[in-house]
């Protein structure tokens, strides 16, 4: 069931070096593992309605792949 006053929200990290230093930092990430995102949990500062960002062409498109292709590739298995 899920938890009316609990939220979360995706934020990139990818994007940028300063981001991505300060991440492997604070959660001990050895260098080979790239940090795509982090997703804070916590109580929201004020109410409001989720906003859905997702944009599957952008996404998925940008690679220039179809996406079926790119599903059909198995995920990398990474070990610490």
């Amino acid at each position: 069931m899920p938890c009316p006053w609990l939220g979360a929200v995706w934020t990139a990290v990818h994007v940028d070096k300063e981001r991505i230093a300060n991440v492997r930092r604070i959660l001990h990430i050895p260098e080979p593992v790239i940090p795509l995102n982090v997703i804070p949990i916590g109580v929201p500062r004020e109410k409001g309605k989720a906003l859905d960002k997702f944009r599957e062409k952008i996404f998925i498109g940008s690679s220039g792949r179809e996406r079926d292709e790119l599903l059909a590739e198995p995920a990398p298995l990474i070990s610490f």
